[in-house]
């Protein structure tokens, strides 16, 4: 099997020299189970784009008859005025290959090309990494129009704490964190430690959110 993925990327990175050079793209694969591996394009340098197109080869052959093109559709969100931006990942579209090796890579080069690469978010300057935090700055701001949005990469996380940092009706200083990939958000009140909350539960956020905007005042210890 390994030696068919080695003979994939091969003839894919080929064929396709000209538009992966012009994209800044090469081929790379990735394990996703015993049956199936992908076939991604992922930047040249450390701060280019990776594409959305990736091949997924099924099947212990791993052969261009059992491949499908996984597409996916990405969005860019200006998030208000804090100069940050959130990239996402909004579906997923599946697409057959051409089993026929002619017009199989003049096929895949269109499709390279039609679909622009995105971010690769880490590292990016104001990119936030976390969609998750994306998905709730709309909430945020909308109940604290001058929350701002802090990024810290520390020393060795690969991924940044994304904050939200605002004043509540008490005037006390609000941090709200999370990281991607970790569960849980943090809750803090002038620095203080109030609450750990499943970064997911948009439930729970929003109550917080709507306490801080009109409890007075929220109170700065849950037992």
């Amino acid at each position: 099997m390994a030696n068919m993925m080695v003979k994939r990327v091969m003839e894919t990175r080929a064929a396709l020299e000209p538009v992966l050079k012009k994209l800044g793209l090469k081929p790379n694969v990735r394990y996703l189970d015993e049956n199936s591996q992908i076939l991604e394009f992922v930047p040249t340098s450390p701060d280019g784009k990776f594409s959305p197109v990736r091949i997924i080869f099924e099947g212990k052959d791993r052969s261009w008859e059992n491949a499908h093109l996984s597409i996916g559709l990405w969005g860019c969100r200006v998030l208000g005025q804090t100069g940050f931006v959130s990239w996402k990942k909004f579906h997923a579209s599946r697409f057959e290959v051409k089993a026929e090796s002619e017009g199989r890579f003049e096929h895949l080069a269109f499709v390279l090309e039609h679909h622009e690469p995105v971010p690769a978010w880490v590292g990016v300057p104001n990119c936030i990494v976390n969609p998750n935090f994306g998905d709730h700055y709309e909430l945020v701001s909308q109940f604290f129009k001058d929350a701002q949005i802090e990024q810290r990469y520390q020393e060795g996380q690969e991924t940044p704490v994304e904050s939200f940092r605002f004043r509540d009706e008490s005037g006390r200083d609000i941090e709200i964190s999370m990281r991607l990939h970790d569960s849980n958000a943090t809750l803090r009140i002038d620095g203080r430690f109030i609450e750990e909350f499943y970064q997911l539960d948009r439930e729970h956020l929003v109550k917080t959110i709507r306490d801080l905007r009109y409890q007075d005042p929220y109170p700065t210890y849950k037992g």
